[in-house]
């Protein structure tokens, strides 16, 4: 079997006036698997599901620890997967020997059904078209360029941009519409890392737009959502800061989500934002 499983699918989610309404928000994303990036997941298993891991992969891990000791170790420090590491001479045997283990066939057939869950959410939404009459009215540009999205174990919590329009996604879906948010926000790195280094005012702002508005406008459940309570720790105070004096007049101005980064960015490094250095 090649490492790529031969389920890609290509979402063009533009939506048109024969379902009654027309939107500027086209999200081309192609979905697949890596089969020996899931391997070295197994390996690697950083962020366990808050749900817990299954009886397949805890045996796994046992026998993979140990058969190739020193490759478990390695993988268990790697701090994110990466494609590129799957072909590294330190973990390829291990690799190769976590993918003919009887254990890894149900992990890899939870994976592919939680690629058809996600394509089915973005399926369902590209229908209704709530979702992208939303995200018109907070980003106010068009997201239309072709993304990549690797899909990994759920029972792990993994959502990552890797830079090239690619991004790693696996997770269990503990809110409504999760990985389309996640996948959403990964996505937005794209148009919104405007240095060589992402800037924090970039990452605070699309969790601004994606993890607190988009979420809180999509999900009814999700209305109690403040500007604290998304998003990374790290990032609350410049978060706070920007959705306390900006982001309310950033939404009802024609403003779109790329020039008001760049904005807060430059308020950022003239310190005049508050929560500067």
């Amino acid at each position: 079997m090649h490492a790529w499983v031969n389920a890609i699918f290509i979402i063009q989610l533009v939506l048109t006036t024969v379902h009654g309404y027309s939107a500027e928000t086209p999200l081309p994303l192609n979905f697949s698997i890596n089969e020996n990036l899931l391997a070295l997941q197994m390996l690697n298993a950083k962020r366990p599901s808050p749900l817990g891991v299954s009886d397949a992969v805890q045996t796994l891990r046992a026998k993979a620890r140990e058969a190739y000791p020193d490759a478990m170790a390695q993988a268990e420090k790697e701090n994110d997967l990466l494609p590129n590491l799957t072909t590294s001479a330190k973990y390829a045997s291990a690799i190769q020997y976590v993918r003919r283990l009887a254990e890894f066939q149900p992990i890899l057939r939870e994976t592919q059904q939680h690629l058809h869950d996600i394509k089915n959410l973005f399926d369902v939404q590209a229908f209704n078209g709530s979702v992208y009459r939303i995200l018109d009215r907070i980003l106010k540009f068009s997201v239309d360029r072709e993304h990549s999205i690797t899909v990994l174990s759920p029972q792990f919590s993994e959502s990552f941009s890797i830079g090239n329009r690619q991004v790693l996604y696996g997770s269990p879906q503990l809110i409504d519409n999760h990985a389309l948010i996640h996948i959403v926000h990964e996505c937005l790195h794209t148009y919104l890392d405007t240095m060589t280094k992402p800037s924090d005012v970039d990452h605070a702002i699309i969790e601004l737009a994606i993890d607190y508005q988009l979420r809180k406008d999509l999900n009814s459940k999700d209305s109690f959502l403040n500007y604290t309570s998304v998003g990374h720790t790290s990032l609350h105070g410049i978060r706070s800061t920007i959705g306390n004096l900006h982001w309310e007049s950033y939404l009802r101005s024609r403003e779109s989500l790329v020039n008001f980064a760049q904005r807060m960015n430059q308020l950022y490094r003239n310190s005049t934002l508050i929560g500067s250095p």
